[in-house]
């Protein structure tokens, strides 16, 4: 039996050097640091074959050995180096007493964590936030880089997954209301008092029931790598819990979205929002009206990297903590802006009768106080280098992280968002700061951090955004297309500030419905009567193939249309069944209407929006699966147009009240059987009456009731 233990050992001796002279292949092509490849990839060796001589399980340890042999035989160092990373975590995590622990590089000493660790809890509800804060005296350059140190909570899921939440720089603050007069009026405001040192934070949500392992670690650049545990590992376990997880592109449905267990989620709500300290108040206002989205613009202007650039406010980034603890308490959700286009003008562009001075002029400002601008110890001159300078890409990158690391447990984060009105970048730069702009540059900066954020986080959606129109007969907008074409653009958002919104959004986001993915507006205003502009639009474009409610750019008007839309619309299943635009035919009598042109420009321009003629006095525009139908039938001379008191429209149709007789479709595409016919005041936010039908060979012929204005039709099989 000695001698059998004899031949083994020297066998693996054997193999110990065969192995480590594939890897090296000699001192002559050995690169840069082909010195500490060798002393690592060798420690490992050493110790593999020390652990198996003890009779541990070391096949994967093997496995990972051989793959970072292969990868610098092949000359790829980075993923050698990757790898051998890996198989060094892997030796680690094997429980094998006797055997001595790995040695660190020679230029890395391996350390004991002194401070003190806690949780939030041991026993945290599937997708709630598990929460462990790690406390030391150590302090650092830049804790918001990863170069400089990099803090890591490592995740081995009951299922046996690994999975890995990125610890982040975090400052506990007290926070209190203190009286203040602003105005000759009397007020509060909040004040924040930081409480203590910082220290790093991990936020983790877990997405199963049972038994989570994990341990942390911190690599301090090269100066030492820290493990909390020495060895072994801390566990939590997941219960059950009533969240509806993550929201998702629905499969069933790929032009909606569906919570991860299956549910139904669509958008209602308005926007945009850019200042954290008063979010959390705003979700209060929005649940109160039945919204569930906001579009968070907290980079307007540079948000939390407004000092210095890579360093991050830490007051903020905790009142960022209040507002998403506050919607996920009251079920609202967050599109949250990574960057924002007013950060990255460098000129005065728009001609004097344009009225928007001021606006361009704080504009300007934020680009001249910017900490990317060189004249402030930044990377680049013109803001489009930030598409391309590759310093410029690490800060933005770093900052992403660091979002992500904070916010990225959170359910109630619904997506990142690339930019508010990237095109904006270009239709305001100077005519220098054009020549470093290309539409390659800024979709090549897409496209990369789109995989670098997909490669962080797997959990949340991401999307970007434009301000004008997508036209596919316009080369010019070429690389709008390729934007949404992009894989990891899961869903499209785009702003509209056309004259005549409610006539001319409808047409132009129907560029977006050949992409295949859900749309969101995010922004529009309406230039002439205002509560009916929103009201038409609210609902013509919710039931017409958007994912969401149309979000009007204002906190200050007629948020109850939302409060009557979402009553409206409960019950929709697009997660469940296929969901698509209604086969709605219009049966209703066709009458004399006049034509609607309009002036477009000081010049005598004219657009015509209704030719007229004899035709059907109503629109119907709806959406329905095999079982459901939500339907609007509208007047089409209540418009903003026609009901604007505007000087300027004073020669266009204007509306006269009248009552709608004998409107009337007919829905195919349904499954046979009986269905409640619903029909519903969009104006008073009531069932008005309600019927039953039987649908025959898949459709139903639907009368619609009299009525002025509009009227909705809600149709359930039952």
């Amino acid at each position: 039996m000695e001698n059998k233990h004899l031949i083994i050992a020297g066998a693996l001796a054997v193999v110990i050097v065969l192995v480590s002279v594939l890897l090296l292949g000699g001192e002559s092509q050995t690169p840069v640091d082909g010195k500490v490849l060798k002393e690592k990839f060798d420690a490992a060796v050493e110790k593999v074959a020390q652990m198996k001589k003890n009779g541990c399980e070391v096949s994967e340890a093997q496995r990972l050995l051989q793959e970072t042999r292969n990868a610098y035989v092949q000359g790829d160092l980075s993923s050698a180096t990757a790898i051998l990373a890996q198989t060094e975590e892997t030796i680690r995590n094997v429980d094998c007493p006797g055997a001595p622990p790995i040695q660190p590089p020679a230029n890395k000493t391996n350390q004991t964590w002194n401070g003190t660790l806690k949780t939030n809890s041991d026993s945290i509800p599937k997708y709630s936030k598990f929460e462990i804060s790690l406390k030391s005296p150590k302090t650092y350059s830049n804790p918001f880089d990863p170069e400089v140190v990099a803090a890591e909570a490592h995740f081995t899921t009951p299922s046996g997954k690994d999975d890995i939440a990125y610890g982040f720089w975090y400052q506990e603050y007290e926070v209190k209301k203190e009286p203040v007069q602003k105005n000759g009026k009397s007020g509060v405001k909040e004040v924040y008092s930081p409480v203590g040192e910082p220290f790093w934070m991990f936020r983790y949500a877990p997405a199963e029931l049972g038994k989570y392992m994990y341990y942390i670690t911190i690599e301090e650049g090269s100066a030492a790598s820290l493990r909390y545990p020495q060895s072994g590992k801390m566990e939590f376990n997941a219960v059950e819990s009533s969240s509806t997880g993550y929201i998702k592109v629905s499969e069933k449905s790929p032009q909606y979205f569906a919570f991860e267990n299956g549910g139904t989620f669509f958008g209602i709500g308005r926007g945009p929002h850019d200042v954290f300290a008063s979010l959390a108040k705003n979700i209060e206002t929005h649940k109160s009206y039945g919204m569930n989205m906001i579009q968070c613009e907290f980079e307007a202007p540079f948000g939390m990297e407004h000092e210095k650039l890579g360093e991050y406010d830490l007051e903020m980034a905790y009142q960022g903590d209040l507002a998403v603890e506050r919607a996920e308490e009251l079920g609202v959700y967050l599109q949250m802006v990574l960057t924002h286009f007013s950060n990255w003008v460098d000129t005065y562009t728009l001609p004097p009768e344009a009225g928007l001075q001021e606006f361009e002029e704080g504009l300007f400002q934020m680009w001249r106080d910017s900490p990317y601008n060189k004249k402030n110890g930044g990377v680049i001159e013109y803001p489009g280098q930030y598409f391309t300078d590759e310093n410029a890409k690490r800060y933005a990158k770093n900052r992403m992280r660091y979002y992500i690391a904070r916010w990225g447990y959170s359910t109630h984060a619904m997506s990142w968002q690339f930019w508010g009105e990237l095109d904006n970048v270009w239709n305001l730069a100077s005519e220098e700061g054009r020549k470093h702009i290309t539409p390659q540059g800024m979709t090549g900066w897409l496209s990369e951090m789109g995989a670098y954020i997909k490669s962080l986080d797997t959990r949340h959606l991401v999307t970007a955004n434009i301000n004008q129109d997508y036209d596919p007969s316009d080369s010019g907008t070429k690389w709008k297309e390729d934007m949404w074409h992009m894989e990891t653009i899961d869903y499209i958002t785009s702003h509209d500030y056309s004259l005549y919104n409610e006539m001319e959004l409808p047409d132009e986001i129907g560029y977006y419905y050949d992409f295949g993915k859900p749309i969101v507006v995010q922004e529009y205003p309406c230039n002439n009567n205002m509560e009916v502009c929103q009201h038409n639009l609210v609902w013509r474009l919710s039931l017409n193939g958007l994912a969401a409610t149309p979000m009007k750019f204002s906190y200050d008007d007629g948020h109850d249309e939302y409060t009557v839309f979402a009553d409206f619309i409960r019950g929709l299943d697009t997660a469940e069944y296929e969901t698509g635009l209604a086969d709605a035919e219009d049966l209703t009598p066709e009458e004399e209407i006049q034509p609607l042109v309009v002036p477009f420009d000081k010049k005598g321009t004219t657009a015509t929006f209704r030719e007229g003629g004899y035709i059907s006095p109503v629109k119907v525009y709806g959406i329905s699966n095999k079982k459901q139908a939500y339907l609007w039938v509208h007047d089409i001379t209540h418009n903003s147009v026609e009901t604007s008191d505007d000087g300027r429209l004073a020669e266009v149709a204007k509306y006269s009240s009248k009552t709608i007789q004998n409107a009337k479709f007919r829905l195919s595409g349904m499954e046979n059987g009986a269905y409640s016919i619903e029909f519903f005041d969009t104006w008073e936010g009531k069932v008005v009456s309600s019927s039953q039908l039987d649908a025959d060979g898949g459709s139903l012929t639907i009368e619609v009731p009299a009525f002025k204005k509009d009227i909705a039709v809600r149709i359930t099989k039952k």
